[in-house]
């Protein structure tokens, strides 16, 4: 029967070429230089460059994390009811990386002249907006392979590409980071604000760019003009039903526990680093090796997994 006949979109196609599998790989390398980014350095850049106390700077990063969990979903949600030429969620992709690359910019950005509290409203507000930002892309972007594809095992392929351009970008942004900063403190006379503000600028126009590739590359099959989107509005409906589904599978919650739980040791150990070899070892520029074994055994691992 024709897909129109039945108002169902036509189905994707099974095999995907070496094209689509790099531009949809080199999506997650352009988002994880952003993640790697506020995950491995943020922490440091509030207390060392702003002068945030150390609580204040957790409490910002704590708060931002629950904020992700809520807007997840409901982009989840608008995504899947968005309908345009070039697909459901390539648009986000397209026209929200530049603007996620000015959030990241913002965000390591330290102004100068302002009270300590108004500091900590400056980090609190500008992260909540970067971590908006990145759902707004990262969401669509997650949910792209199930488009490219209606082949179960073309979509473990998929996410095998994806992990090794995730473990590229966040071995290339933990390695380099601290060097590209340094480089730009001196440049700068010294002025440790501006090195991290040229260096989140040029890692933001890279990930752009990234990004955009992820665009050209991964394809979406056009949708029926006359499929309903699902119904309801994006919001609190998305919300209730993500919460009902983790009511009625509670394999699905161990796993989110498990993931939970590795994320706050990863993350401890990751931002722990910096300061240690900071404070401990005088060389700050050097914790870079450390941080960037994480995602090298990454590189090394996803294609055995």
């Amino acid at each position: 029967m024709d897909p129109r006949d039945t108002g169902e979109a036509a189905p994707p196609p099974a095999q995907l070429n070496l094209r689509a599998k790099l531009g949809y790989a080199s999506g997650d390398l352009g988002l994880n230089i952003y993640w790697q980014g506020v995950s491995l350095f943020l922490f440091f850049f509030y207390t060392d460059v702003m002068g945030i106390p150390a609580w204040w700077a957790g409490f910002t990063i704590f708060i931002a994390s629950v904020w992700d969990g809520i807007t997840d979903p409901i982009m989840g949600g608008i995504a899947d009811r968005t309908r345009t030429r070039i697909g459901r969620y390539r648009p986000y992709i397209l026209y929200g990386a530049p603007v996620l690359g000015i959030g990241f910019i913002v965000t390591f950005f330290a102004p100068q002249g302002l009270s300590q509290g108004l500091l900590i409203a400056y980090a609190l507000v500008t992260h909540l907006i970067l971590r908006t930002l990145y759902t707004i892309v990262g969401i669509p972007y997650s949910s792209l392979s199930a488009r490219m594809t209606s082949d179960s095992a073309e979509r473990g392929t998929l996410a095998g590409w994806r992990m090794q351009g995730a473990a590229l970008g966040g071995l290339t942004t933990a390695f380099s980071t601290p060097l590209i900063v340094q480089q730009f403190v001196m440049l700068s006379g010294g002025d440790a604000r501006l090195g991290w503000l040229y260096a989140a600028v040029a890692m933001a126009v890279i990930a752009t760019l990234i990004l955009w590739l992820c665009f050209v590359g991964a394809r979406e099959p056009a949708d029926n003009p006359v499929a309903a989107p699902p119904q309801g509005h994006p919001g609190l409906t998305d919300l209730v039903t993500a919460a009902k589904m983790l009511g009625r599978n509670g394999p699905l919650v161990r796993v989110f526990l498990c993931i939970i739980m590795a994320s706050l040791c990863l993350s401890m150990m990751s931002k722990m680093l910096i300061y240690w070899f900071k404070y401990a070892i005088g060389s700050e520029e050097a914790a870079s090796l450390a941080l960037a074994i994480t995602p090298l055994v990454l590189l090394i691992v996803a294609p055995l997994w």
